[in-house]
């Protein structure tokens, strides 16, 4: 491998690990915001619509968030991959690999505190569980899509072609 590939496959990796905590952050805060919104009594059918809707939002707005920064103008550009790029790329991991846990653990905890103290129904509560995971996964792949035909089009333009 020459040195261009190299660089190739680690902008890859350092970005596989930035989307991965950019995403378990995002279902971190809707999982928060079922949680508020369960608390405040909001019903489990709202919630069912509520949260897929609120998933795609947060994913969109993180999404042009990034895309108007120039954060993903200097990864482009490969200035970001040198300075500073490991303790970046560490921190990705270390967001990614424990979030998910923390929200599973959490969901526990919730779920054994609501059913014992107000008598919920266990499917209306994995009901929600599951259309939220549903919007985030939805709303993850939906992005991803726009983004490789908006950045396609953009190579396109440019006359790159492959």
């Amino acid at each position: 491998m020459d040195k261009e590939n190299i660089k190739i496959l680690l902008l890859i990796i350092f970005g596989f690990a930035f989307i991965s905590a950019i995403d378990s952050l995002l279902g971190f805060i809707v999982f928060l915001i079922f949680i508020l919104s369960s608390e405040l009594g909001i019903s489990y059918y709202f919630l069912n619509f509520f949260l897929p809707i609120i998933s795609l939002v947060l994913y969109s707005l993180t999404t042009l968030l990034f895309i108007k920064t120039k954060y993903l103008k200097s990864v482009s550009k490969n200035i970001f991959l040198f300075k500073n790029s490991i303790i970046a790329f560490i921190g990705f991991v270390i967001i990614a690999l424990i979030m998910n846990p923390i929200r599973s653990k959490l969901s526990a905890l919730y779920l054994e505190n609501k059913v014992e103290l107000e008598n919920y129904s266990l499917a209306d509560y994995y009901e929600v569980l599951g259309w939220m995971y549903f919007g985030e996964n939805f709303s993850l792949w939906l992005i991803l899509f726009i983004l490789i035909i908006s950045f396609r089009k953009k190579i396109m333009k440019i006359g790159i072609k492959n």
